[in-house]
């Protein structure tokens, strides 16, 4: 009997640990120790740049983690370079055994950009109708960002914003004219939720197209 439970115990280990190794599983959500690695991860991307504006971390969108040697981390990571861009980076980190970290890769995945605006900001105190933002705002970038991830982009796309407001709910509403490039061209429409825990809801993109149907 001893021997069978013993058996049992070690079968138990070999294949929980095989079922942690090889694939990606995503996490529930960024915590403070993802925060860090990529803070980290973005400090490296810095020093191998030659711009002149350096990445500094928005919010982590995403995470995902594979056991290795090690541990992989995949990040998805809204960041930002100087006052007008927040690009938005897939990151993959190799956290060593020994506790050091290595950039394997990064890439653009798109660039939110604001288009310059003249009009004044307004702080959000009590809940109302739509007010106008400016389009360079933070909180109109992370909302372009968040509506951007729903549109099918080629790597490095740049996404404008041409025009934002929001209005204070329960949590903030934003309606925002997003376009390819420049705002010119074809415009997207987006209506995107913010709860005050910080976790954003895509209720609407629809092109120009569609908005007038």
């Amino acid at each position: 009997m001893r021997v069978l439970l013993r058996v049992l115990f070690v079968a138990c280990l070999f294949f929980g640990a095989s079922a942690n190794l090889g694939g990606k599983s995503p996490e529930a959500g960024a915590n403070d120790e993802d925060l860090a690695r990529v803070e980290q991860s973005l400090g490296m991307i810095n020093s191998q740049s030659n711009s002149l504006y350096s990445l500094d971390v928005v919010r982590v969108i995403s995470v995902q983690k594979q056991v290795v040697a090690g541990v992989s981390y995949t990040y998805v990571v809204e960041a930002m370079r100087g006052d007008t861009e927040n690009p938005v980076m897939e990151i993959i980190v190799w956290e060593k055994p020994d506790g050091t970290l290595e950039v394997q890769s990064s890439s653009v995945k798109y660039v939110v950009k604001s288009e310059p605006s003249s009009v004044l900001g307004q702080t959000l105190h009590l809940p109302g109708g739509y007010q106008k933002m400016k389009t360079n705002d933070p909180e109109a970038k992370s909302a372009a960002a968040e509506a951007a991830r729903s549109l099918e982009l080629e790597p490095n796309t740049i996404i404008v914003i041409c025009e934002a407001s929001a209005q204070l709910v329960n949590g903030i509403n934003f309606q925002l004219e997003l376009s390819r490039d420049t705002c010119e061209g074809e415009t997207f429409h987006a209506k995107v939720f913010r709860s005050f825990s910080n976790e954003y809801t895509v209720n609407e993109v629809l092109s120009d197209v569609q908005h007038d149907e």
